[in-house]
């Protein structure tokens, strides 16, 4: 069962007017639900190859009980934002992961946890080519031994051979 877009961000909106951020259900408190926890907090981050240039502010939060983990992306100018949703599919086993932000641009992938490595695999609307097209995606987080993440940020070509598009470090600010 896919989850929509729409029904995702209307569990953030309300989410973030919810007084429950940081408890836990009973229903999502299993091992698996706590998988994206090393998330939650601030974080600064920058392209791998030149770390002195910003690619934005995140802010992860536990929210709807501890069932669902909020992003909150600004870019580094802040004329952008974004947000996200992650939410463990206990029935399919795998995590559930829609973004869209301030310009249109929009991420749905499912993904799992293999133990060091996050790895999501979905459609996103590509914005490079000045509009916005269909593309599929992957997404790669990876916990480093000093506490910061990298993500890895995929598509596929027509002929589908897959390429990395960017690659960020995320350092944590708080």
């Amino acid at each position: 069962m896919r989850i929509s877009l729409a029904v995702l961000m209307f569990l953030g909106a309300s989410a973030c007017a919810g007084t429950n951020a940081g408890t836990q259900s009973a229903r999502c408190a299993s091992e698996a639900h706590r998988q994206m926890d090393f998330l939650v907090g601030a974080w600064d981050t920058a392209y791998a190859r030149t770390p002195e240039r910003p690619a934005g502010r995140d802010v992860y939060a536990l929210s709807l009980d501890g069932c669902a983990l909020m992003e909150h992306w600004t870019s580094p100018d802040g004329r952008e934002i974004g947000m996200s949703v992650n939410a463990y599919d206990r029935s399919a086993g795998v995590w559930r992961y829609v973004f869209t932000d301030s310009v249109g641009a929009w991420t749905q992938m499912d993904g799992v946890w293999d133990g060091a490595v996050f790895r999501y695999e979905g459609e996103a609307a590509d914005r490079s080519s000045g509009g916005l097209t269909r593309i599929r995606a992957r997404m790669e987080l990876a916990p480093m031994a000093d506490g910061r993440v990298q993500q890895t940020y995929f598509t596929q070509s027509e002929a589908g051979d897959w390429a990395p598009r960017y690659q960020v470090v995320m350092t944590r600010r708080d």
